[in-house]
């Protein structure tokens, strides 16, 4: 019990004086620790805890003496040591609530964040309009210019493989590393040989391969009054639209890729030096 205070001795056969009580008179079945407690705890109350009471009890001549004290204030001191202990638990229940609720959240906002960037997939650096950025699904025209890039003296190789995107047939794409541009749409508008830079470089997701204009290709300038130059040729004559040229319905570089008849030439040739 808080705030009590017992202790026992052997005694002789003298009776001890104060405030005591007499175990003999009590039943046996009785005399257990706990019942000898409970005494104490009574007679011990009774003082106001100002003094001891005992608890003597003859056996073989000799008494045994129980002494307890009851302190009070003891009882209140551990009861609110306690009362604290059960608030500091509380309080880092409460932290540790707090903080698994904050990893929880923390995760989940990570796994969407994941899911999202795995189905839509990283942004392209190369954005494409409306008209360009959809999968063909018919053909209303179908065309073959051919296109040839020379950079310091060398041809730019195209890739080898083509550029149809991920199975999605754009309205511009090659099938090999010829230079012949097929242009098959569903839509009956036209191109230009800017559109094809465009979808070049979204194909490789790469901003600088969809440069091209009257001063750049690539990474390649010429600016005006420079030491570098850039021209563009359409069938062996000079063109100054560069980007701007307009892809015929019907080009072809030969009979074999003339799709429908009549078929015109579209060679365009483009030089850096």
């Amino acid at each position: 019990m808080l705030g009590l205070e017992c202790s026992a001795r052997v005694l002789g056969a003298t009776r001890p004086f104060g405030q005591i009580f007499d175990l003999t008179l009590v039943p046996p079945q009785e005399k257990s620790l706990v019942s000898l407690l409970k005494y104490a705890l009574r007679l011990a109350l009774s003082t106001d805890g100002l003094g001891p009471a005992a608890l003597y009890s003859m056996s073989a001549g000799k008494i045994l003496l129980l002494e307890c004290t009851y302190h009070p204030h003891r009882v209140i001191s551990m009861s609110q040591t306690r009362k604290q202990k059960i608030l500091g638990d509380v309080k880092k229940k409460r932290r540790q609530r707090t903080l698994t609720t904050l990893i929880i959240l923390i995760a989940l906002i990570a796994i969407v964040v994941v899911a999202v960037l795995t189905f839509h997939g990283t942004p392209n650096l190369v954005p494409l309009p409306d008209y360009l950025s959809h999968c063909v699904t018919g053909s209303i025209y179908h065309s073959h210019p051919n296109l040839t890039i020379t950079i310091n003296g060398a041809n730019f190789p195209f890739p080898p493989s083509g550029t149809i995107d991920n199975g999605c047939q754009q309205p511009i794409h090659t099938h090999d590393a010829t230079g012949v541009l097929h242009i098959e749409t569903d839509q009956n508008r036209d191109y230009t040989l800017g559109d094809w830079f465009l979808l070049w470089g979204h194909r490789e997701n790469n901003p600088t391969r969809a440069i091209f204009n009257s001063t750049q290709i690539f990474d390649d300038k010429a600016p005006v009054g420079g030491t570098h130059s850039l021209t563009m040729t359409v069938n062996g004559s000079p063109d100054t639209k560069f980007d701007k040229h307009v892809f015929p319905h019907n080009a072809a570089p030969s009979t074999a890729l003339c799709v429908v008849q009549p078929c015109v030439q579209d060679d365009i040739v483009i030089t850096y030096s």
